[in-house]
């Protein structure tokens, strides 16, 4: 009988504590890497007609996530208006990665970050192609560089 009652004791004492997982009261998706204000944003185009302008762009960029690392979610391709793409890295302050969800295609993308004019090396490319899952016979066809607008987010969110 006394280890009935203990056993029952621990168990409504077990019942009785809040164990419901935290949910966020106003439904908003967390920022990823550090903070910034979302509020205060230009879009895609805009940046890149800075930085092919010849000027460096540090702030907060918008646009529409086109593809996403398959591997890990540690870069995403943004659409331009004339169809290229914006390669968008994460990383943090420290130069760590951080990843967003890899099933975010056609979402908003709000980062925050540095644009930048960049040659990305064969090698890189054919990387890339890795990890957006293109087959060995596309991989095997990147046979030169490409120079165009990248960004480098340390803070972003996807909505």
């Amino acid at each position: 009988m006394l280890k009935f009652s203990i056993f029952s004791i621990a168990l409504v004492a077990c019942l009785s504590c809040n164990n419901t997982p935290k949910v966020e009261v106003n439904n908003n998706p967390p920022i990823l890497g550090k903070a910034f204000d979302t509020t205060k944003t230009i879009g895609i185009d805009e940046m890149a007609n800075q930085v092919l302008a010849g000027k460096e762009y540090n702030g907060t960029i918008e646009g529409t996530i086109e593809k996403v690392c398959q591997k890990a979610g540690c870069w995403a391709d943004v659409k331009l208006s004339s169809g290229e793409m914006v390669k968008v890295l994460f990383r943090d302050s420290t130069n760590n990665e951080f990843t967003i969800d890899k099933n975010s295609v056609g979402k908003k993308l709000i980062a925050h970050g540095i644009g930048f004019t960049d040659t990305t090396s064969i090698e890189q490319l054919q990387h890339f192609a890795k990890d957006g899952n293109k087959t060995e016979e596309e991989i095997k066809a990147i046979n030169a560089p490409k120079i165009g607008v990248g960004f480098t987010a340390d803070g972003a969110l996807v909505k």
